[in-house]
């Protein structure tokens, strides 16, 4: 479970940084 909990944060994060890009703002 926390394998794959790991992967899916590290997923949500790079999700995250993506439209950082796009749309900067605050979580």
């Amino acid at each position: 479970w926390g394998a794959c909990n790991h992967v899916f944060h590290l997923h949500c994060i790079l999700k995250w940084v993506h439209s950082q890009t796009s749309q900067p703002h605050c979580p």
